[in-house]
């Protein structure tokens, strides 16, 4: 196993920006990637300082891809210019493909994520079915109206002056624009019992069991907290 740390101007960001992969010691066609996002007041290497990742990744013929998301909710944001979902979705799988010769094909491409990283997969994961065969959320932000309401600063920041309900940031639109799609990834879901985000979280399991779409949902004891997350990374790894 080798763990890189890399580091190129994305034109998309219009700065530096640093990502980490975990690679396995021996490649079988195709390897797998699972891009892996981090949350709101963290950074791209906290899934590697805070849980076991690497160790569940080790012997697996899979990349483990950690980008830098800053506090950007994964959104192309209106009024800083850096266009964090097109980057994740567009740069920088053609930076790992060109550069590091990985580019598996859907049903062997994942998403994941903890907390705001858990919005911005589903986000990315449903805006381009195409692109993604699973899709792991973890203790995710799903109430993006909320959100709105309570930060409006945040959200002029990252949606401008456009409403959020109905709008390309709101999960549930993106869900419902799936019905009948060809293409629809699995989505596996959890949260901790004692989550201070827990209602919005039941609140969209009860939407997406009404969904024709392979959903997976599952509460376990425990709030908001590494512990579970690990756990739950460990879990996914495996399934996928």
């Amino acid at each position: 196993m080798a763990i890189l740390r890399c580091s190129f101007f994305s034109s998309y960001l219009s700065n530096e920006t640093c990502f980490i992969v975990i690679l396995p010691d021996k490649r079988l066609r195709p390897l797998k990637a699972l891009y892996l996002l981090h949350g709101y007041k963290q950074q791209f290497s906290s899934w590697l300082e805070q849980t076991s990742v690497a160790r569940y990744a080790a012997g697996r013929n899979l990349a483990v891809i950690m980008p830098d998301g800053g506090r950007s909710f994964y959104t192309d944001m209106k009024m800083t210019g850096e266009h964090y979902q097109t980057y994740i979705t567009r740069e920088l799988p053609h930076f790992v493909k060109t550069q590091l010769g990985i580019d598996p094909p859907r049903e062997d491409t994942a998403i994941a994520g903890l907390s705001m990283g858990g919005y911005g997969a589903l986000k990315i994961g449903l805006s381009n079915p195409e692109a993604y065969g699973l899709i792991g959320a973890f203790s995710p932000a799903c109430d993006v109206i909320k959100i709105a309401e309570n930060n409006p600063t945040l959200t002029k920041v990252l949606c401008g002056d456009e409403p959020v309900e109905g709008s390309k940031h709101d999960l549930r639109r993106l869900v419902r624009d799936l019905d009948g799609a060809p293409d629809r990834p699995r989505i596996i879901h959890r949260c901790g019992d004692n989550d201070f985000m827990l209602d919005e979280n039941r609140a969209f399991a009860a939407f997406m069991k009404e969904r024709p779409i392979e959903y997976d949902y599952r509460e376990e004891p425990g709030g908001h907290e590494w512990e579970l997350w690990d756990k739950w990374v460990k879990e996914f790894i495996e399934n996928f």
